[in-house]
């Protein structure tokens, strides 16, 4: 992990080697002249910035998540935390910092995420409708099942199957024929003809 404390202007006043290692510089170029957004991006500045006031009033932060760019151009993800220590007087002296890289754990973050979305729009295609259903009742659909039958936004949401069937004979008889090949397998599929 890499420690260190900055004054209230938010400069540098410690670091520890790891810390100053991902800055890509030495500490003497650090401390008293660098501060932490320095080495962030935009979106990190603007971050770092609201939630050191918020820090200097609550004497605490954590698990603030912003993308470190050393000197050396290196990158990295880090989770920050940070407790404000104070004089006999109370008032702010310096943070106790600390950073973990967690590049990787963002990484593998960013690619579930893309899965998701890449599963959500497979899932929402308007060719092939897709629902969940528990005790004939669909607890999950996606928009293909609205358009195909007819339905809007929403309108399928924790229905009985019975609205997909043109008539009551035909969901008995679906429910005859696909139960005990749903106890036996857990899979059951059939063409329906609208």
């Amino acid at each position: 992990a890499g420690y260190f404390s900055i004054n209230d202007q938010g400069v540098f006043v410690r670091i520890n080697d790891v810390a100053a290692s991902w800055l890509g510089l030495e500490r003497q170029e650090i401390l008293g002249r660098k501060r932490p957004v320095d080495f962030l991006d935009a979106e990190g500045i603007a971050l770092f910035r609201q939630d050191f006031i918020h820090f200097l009033r609550q004497g605490r932060t954590e698990g603030l998540e912003l993308n470190l760019q050393g000197h050396t151009r290196d990158y990295r993800r880090v989770s920050m935390s940070a407790t404000a220590v104070y004089d006999s007087a109370g008032r702010f002296v310096m943070s106790r910092s600390v950073m973990h890289d967690i590049t990787e754990i963002h990484r593998a973050r960013q690619a579930i995420e893309r899965l998701n979305a890449e599963q959500e729009t497979m899932l929402d295609n308007d060719i092939v409708g897709i629902a969940k259903v528990v005790n004939r009742k669909m607890v999950w659909h996606n928009r293909a099942m609205e358009r195909i039958f007819g339905y809007g936004v929403d309108e399928l949401s924790d229905k009985s199957t019975r609205l997909l069937f043109p008539n009551e004979a035909a969901f008995l008889a679906a429910g005859k024929l696909m139960y005990p090949i749903l106890r036996t397998s857990a899979r059951y599929r059939a063409d329906m003809e609208l």
